[in-house]
């Protein structure tokens, strides 16, 4: 099998692990009340919320690079809203969604083309590595912040 056999199969692996963040930030955020996602661990960390949040916001301009989207609005996290978490929960797997689906319809050559993303030109095979890479650090962020606050340790 050449290398532009493989391409394909290569592709969907990538976009199979980008696609599946929304289930595993929804394992990781589902048991925790909502006052807590609002905590964080520490003085300049993040809290879960904002986490979320910042995810958020990379698949709006994810969707701008790929499927021609309005920018998104930089929004702060409210930390009197914990609605405001659940709901980019929630958000965030329809914009996920919506960026999967537009780099399904990329053709296996262009995942070479050099696309704008925030002022940077990237191929699609390297934003898409790079947002993988992105949602595990944080998934781990989430992670380890939950167990903190969860153990009752408040900056």
């Amino acid at each position: 099998m050449t290398d532009y056999e493989r391409e394909p199969a290569a592709i969907e692996e990538m976009l199979v692990a980008y696609a599946h963040m929304p289930i595993m930030l929804y394992q990781a955020t589902a048991s925790i009340p909502e006052d807590s996602a609002l905590v964080a661990s520490a003085v300049g960390e993040w809290s879960i919320a904002q986490i979320v949040t910042h995810l958020w916001m990379v698949d709006g301009h994810a969707l701008v690079t790929f499927a021609g989207a309005e920018p998104p609005h930089e929004e702060v996290m409210k930390p009197q809203n914990p609605h405001s978490f659940l709901a980019r929960r929630d958000e965030f797997e329809l914009r996920r969604a919506a960026v999967v689906a537009a780099l399904r319809n990329l053709l296996p050559d262009s995942w070479d083309t050099p696309y704008p993303f925030r002022s940077v030109e990237w191929s699609a095979r390297a934003l898409v590595a790079g947002f993988v890479r992105h949602d595990n650090d944080h998934l781990q962020q989430i992670i380890a912040t939950r167990h903190i606050v969860e153990m009752g340790f408040r900056p």
